[in-house]
């Protein structure tokens, strides 16, 4: 007997008298529910049902591919472990969503249909977890409740410097939690019957590898289970820590609204998709910015401060405004924490500005528990006391003078000042307290604000800066704190997770419900139409079949989340197709040309829809595919009565910002909106606006400009008739030889500033990565009232434009060439990133052959956008979403025509991402 034989049979000794029997294996003979086998179980309690296991027959074959795949890849790490592992019996584990018979019975499609051959595997309840071991042994230890998983890893003495475990709970949910007390974060304990894996840090194995384990192993059902042969040792824990008490690293805001501590900046980030709006105030200086964390690693923040002894700056601005200052920072991260590495960042504050705030910094943290420490290095600034000699002098003489802020313009990058000048050393530490709401922060700052803007010297005691943060919700932070000294600092600041953003559909109308079997006989085609509009939105202008296939065809769509949209109406074509029609489609039509279709086969979906199904033979989730186009022998079911009118009335609201006459300047209106439609592709379209109430008597300021005013007459056309018409136009769209090739012409009043006629061409494969579009326009200026009558500026502008979704991080980027409205020619550049739930964040930046000089303030257009889906706020679905822009100055070099259609968002459900934009997951 080799000794692993020998040491397996006494494992099996062990746990013969230590562990019991562990399941009862129910065979299944008739097809039954799932919901009514459990109903007929009274005895099972809730922690048997802990680890109920559906073994789907149909998934064996499945898993055994999986095994063979996961055992090659752990051979070249783990040998033993491979081969442990593949002694592993394919049990066919389906997971469940929630193992409740009432439950099921209200939600059939998480409620599977039982099938012979299948079997339900009950397992009694645990009094143990299991740590596996690198040699493929388990390590058991006796269970206690809410005690942290690193616990259990050192009685079963497992490699100390594992920096994460895997966690498979017995119901076969899968966590990843921190194990050390530099990344250590909440975490959710393990449940009796738990499987943990944990690799030493020197593996390099990589995350995939032990991700296919456990998810293995959560297919084996509770542990020991199948692997009582497996067991090694069994362990009592000796060291009891509550899982509760391994907590996330707070990310807090600054004075300056940027993660850190008070005046300073730290190393840390928030979570990816993370958006902060803080006010600070601590006289004389009140910051009001916005933070977004679009990237992990990357940080970038928009900011007002409000200098309030000082006035505006412009002589000939009527307004009483306190001098407000716009600017910009950014932070990059350039290593990540590791168990001896500090996390270290670097970054830019007021990058773009005017400088008066400007100033550049490294900066390295290290946690250890519920401490955070933080050391800096700042130029400019962040380094203003100087007590530091540069470093970077010993690489260039350069380096140790800073130029004067505003010297090289501004509102542009200005490298030749970056990380120049005497520095300074700054660093703190943040505590979070033993009671989860509250975090104290101390700090050393690299200030002494003897440099300050408009020549001012503030007083300063003290460099060093301590208060405290109160989380009075999840989403909001208080914050108090002395600074300088003696000066009392407030700052309030709101957070969310804009990928996070989801609200249910409770004002929706219910879809009805789904029937696993196909009616007897076809209903109403002009009922099926009228509920689809009804559910939906969608304009369904005929109902057609071909062949098996039944088709509501939806003209002029624009979706928000388009997959709910499609399953609600394919959910009335279910209904109501005849029972030999094998296909439901759903076609969009922009203006009659083809945009595409969605199509599934009847009989997968409705069994989608009305039980669990294992994966293997899950329908493909809806994907958009190339539109059939009607046939002459297609027979119309149903075909919509043509209205040539159409009409609404809604609100709109328009606003600038830190403008010299009042920081918000704003507009309610009524816009009457109409479109008559002499052809399906061919439409006349108005807008009819009513101002209602605005503060416009407060807009006296006009900004200079040395370039044709396109732009900068905002004042006078905001301001001169409470009616206008911003919009009136005659617009034609078709294709060209097939469906990837877009036109549009159109003519009118193009937008509130601009009438005249134009064209757009676009080339745009259906899912593809890649557009390219065309447009050529010459405009006129209108007048002030936004009427008919024009003013005698002309022009001729146009732009070559290629959008490329780059599949990183969800990235589009946009580059734009050609001629702007004030005849200016250069570029565009425009890189956004769209979340899950179709909030995307985007910058922009447009350089043309107009000096900074003749530009004016701000030497370039820029800015910056927010566009979130009515879909992610409201409690009815909805097409619309609302775009936040954040331009800091409007200016008339690089302004492009505000077209109100565009070929890209006409054709916009042939992007790739048109049916994976949905709600956000729960966390």
């Amino acid at each position: 007997m080799t000794p692993l034989t020998r040491r397996l049979a006494a494992g099996v000794a062990a746990c013969s008298v230590a562990c019991g029997a562990h399941a009862r294996v129910t065979p299944i003979e008739a097809p039954e529910r799932l919901s009514a086998w459990l109903a007929r179980q009274p005895h099972l309690t809730a922690v048997d049902l802990l680890g109920l296991s559906w073994q789907s027959s149909a998934e064996v074959r499945v898993q055994t591919a999986q095994r063979q795949a996961l055992v090659q890849a752990l051979k070249p790490h783990w040998p033993a472990l491979a081969e442990q592992m593949a002694q592993l019996p394919a049990t066919g584990r389906v997971l469940l969503p929630k193992p409740d018979a009432r439950w099921m019975q209200v939600n059939p499609a998480a409620d599977p249909l039982l099938q012979p051959g299948d079997s339900v595997r009950v397992a009694t309840a645990s009094e143990w977890v299991a740590v596996v071991q690198p040699s493929g042994l388990l390590c058991l230890v006796a269970y206690q409740p809410d005690v942290a998983v690193a616990d259990y890893l050192t009685a079963c003495g497992t490699d100390p410097s594992a920096e994460r475990a895997w966690l498979v709970q017995p119901d076969g949910r899968v966590f990843q939690p921190a194990l050390q007390r530099w990344n250590e974060g909440q975490q959710t304990p393990p449940a009796p019957g738990a499987w943990i894996w944990a690799p030493g840090q020197d593996t390099e194995a990589a995350e995939s590898v032990s991700a296919d384990l456990a998810r293995f192993l959560a297919t084996q059902g509770p542990a020991p289970g199948a692997a009582d042969r497996l067991v090694l040792q069994r362990r009592y824990l000796d060291k009891l820590s509550r899982a509760d008490q391994w907590r996330d690293l707070p990310a807090i805001t600054n004075d300056w609204g940027v993660i850190g501590l008070w005046q300073t900046p730290t190393a840390r980030f928030d979570k990816t998709g993370s958006a902060a709006l803080t006010f600070s105030a601590i006289s004389p200086y009140n910051n009001l910015t916005a933070s977004l964390q679009p990237f992990e690693g990357l940080s970038v923040a928009f900011r007002y401060t409000g200098v309030t002894n000082q006035p505006y700056g412009p002589a000939n601005a009527k307004g009483d405004q306190t001098y407000k200052d716009k600017s910009a920072d950014l932070k990059l991260r350039l290593l990540k924490e590791t168990a001896w590495l500090p996390q270290v960042a670097l970054g830019w504050r007021d990058i773009l500005g005017t400088g008066i705030f400007s100033g550049e910094y490294v900066v390295a943290n290290k946690r250890f528990g519920g401490l955070d420490f933080s050391l800096g290095l700042g130029f400019g600034y962040l380094g203003a006391r100087g007590d530091v000699s540069n470093p970077l002098g010993l690489v260039s003489d350069r380096f140790k003078v800073r130029p004067a802020a505003g010297s090289d313009g501004t509102g542009k990058f200005t490298p030749k000042a970056y990380f120049r000048g005497p520095a300074a050393v700054f660093g703190g530490v943040q505590y979070h307290l033993p009671w989860d709401n509250w975090v104290i922060k101390a700090e050393y700052e690299g200030n002494d604000f003897q440099h300050e803007a408009f020549g001012q010297r503030l007083r300063s005691r003290s460099g060093v800066n301590l208060g405290v943060v109160w989380r009075a919700r999840p989403w909001l932070d208080l914050s108090l704190a002395v600074e300088r000294g003696y000066k009392a600092m407030f700052a309030l600041s709101a957070h969310t997770q804009l990928d996070g953003m989801s609200t249910p559909k409770v004002l929706d109308a219910p879809a009805p419900p789904v029937s696993a079997r196909r009616p007897p006989q076809g209903g109403d085609p002009a009922r099926t139409a009228r509920d689809i509009q009804s559910l939906t939105g969608l304009q369904i202008d005929a109902i057609e079949r071909q062949d098996r296939r039944w088709t509501a065809v939806a003209t002029n769509p624009f979706l928000g989340y388009a997959t709910p949209v499609v399953e609600r109406a394919i959910t009335t074509l279910h209904r109501d197709a005849p029972p030999d029609v094998d296909e439901l489609a759903v076609r969009f039509d922009q203006r009659s040309q083809a945009l595409g279709e969605v199509v599934v086969q009847r009989d997968p979906w409705a069994q989608s829809k009305t039980q669990l199904l294992p994966p293997s033979q899950r329908p493909d989730r809806l994907k958009t595919t190339e539109a059939r186009t009607s046939p002459a022998g297609a027979e119309r079911a149903y075909v919509a009565d043509a209205s040539a009118f159409s009409y609404g009335v809604g609100l709109s609201y328009r606003q600038n910002l830190g403008g010299p006459d009042a920081f918000v300047l704003y507009q309610l209106a009524v816009d009457a909106r109409a479109e008559w439609r002499p052809r399906a592709d061919t439409w006349l379209a108005g807008i009819y606006r009513v101002g209602l109430l605005d503060n416009y008597d407060q807009f006296k300021f006009t900004a200079p400009s040395e370039l044709p005013r396109v732009r900068t007459y905002l004042r006078e056309y905001s301001v001169t008739s409470r009616t206008s018409i911003p919009n009136l136009q005659l617009t034609h769209m078709g294709t060209l030889g097939n469906s990837n090739h877009y036109y549009l012409a159109y003519a009118g009043l193009l937008e509130s500033m601009f009438a005249g006629a134009g064209l757009e061409y676009m080339y745009r494969p259906l899912n593809s990565r890649v557009a390219i579009g065309v447009d050529a326009n010459t405009v006129q200026q209108r007048s002030f009232e936004q009427k008919f009558s024009l003013r005698d500026y002309r022009v001729k502008t146009g732009h070559v434009t290629a959008y490329w979704d780059t599949g990183l991080s969800d990235v589009l980027a946009t580059v734009s060439v050609g001629q702007y409205l004030a005849g200016d020619r250069g570029t565009t550049v425009d890189l956004s990133r769209a979340f899950n739930n179709g909030v995307t964040v985007g910058v922009y930046a447009t350089k043309t052959n107009v000096s900074a000089a003749q530009f004016g303030e701000g030497s370039f257009d820029k800015g910056v956008y927010l566009r979130i889906p009515f879909d992610a706020m409201l409690p009815k679905s909805g097409p619309s979403s609302a775009l936040i822009v954040y331009n800091p100055l409007i200016r008339d070099g690089g302004a492009k025509l505000a077209r109100r259609y565009n070929l890209y968002e006409l054709t916009g459900l042939r992007d790739r991402r048109t049916m994976t934009t949905g709600a956000a997951s729960a966390p």
